[in-house]
């Protein structure tokens, strides 16, 4: 992983499911990176965001459930302004470890609609456990009018690498229609 954000050098990393050996791991990329949120946890909703451009009035919610947080920021970035950015990752609905999809429906409603009130830049992204064309990813952009900058450009699977017939969208990034990249 550190010699691919080496190699990469990208301005924002964002790490989902990582516990304290993924930030032992990471520990290297801090001289480069350093503006970061940290939350290690052992329970697949640890996250860390680290990150070359200034961060400001960043925020570890708490929305539904205890121990999956979500994270908010506002990011400064190389022109000087300031965009917001919410950092997901809801329970998928899994035998287990819960039966239906409403919670993580409800978290992703619940993340567009406090995104919807922010003026100027913002920036959703994260594991959703959804895929791009689910009836609540779908409500989320029209919650928001967030655009999916994938449209258009193909069909690329986060999920799952090793089994074909698994593999579907379920990591994204969208994007307020008032940014202009």
């Amino acid at each position: 992983m550190v010699n691919t954000i080496k190699s990469y050098q990208p301005d924002i990393v964002i790490t989902t499911e990582s516990n304290q050996v993924w930030q032992a791991g990471l520990s290297g990329v801090e001289k480069d990176y350093p503006h970061f949120v940290a939350i290690p946890q052992d329970n697949k909703y640890g996250r860390h965001l680290y990150s070359k451009l200034p961060l400001a009035k960043t925020t570890v919610r708490i929305w539904l459930t205890a121990d999956i947080p979500p994270v908010k920021t506002i990011v400064q970035l190389g022109l000087g302004d300031w965009i917001h950015l919410f950092v997901v990752h809801p329970r998928p609905p899994l035998p287990g470890e819960d039966a239906n999809s409403r919670e993580r429906d409800a978290e992703i409603i619940m993340v567009g609609r406090e995104a919807s009130k922010e003026t100027g830049g913002v920036m959703v992204a994260g594991d959703f456990n959804d895929v791009a064309w689910s009836a609540t990813t779908v409500l989320f952009q029209e919650v928001n009018g967030f655009l999916d900058p994938r449209r258009g450009r193909g069909f690329f699977n986060t999920f799952h690498a090793k089994i074909p017939v698994f593999r579907w969208p379920l990591d994204h990034i969208f994007r307020a229609a008032n940014l202009n990249w």
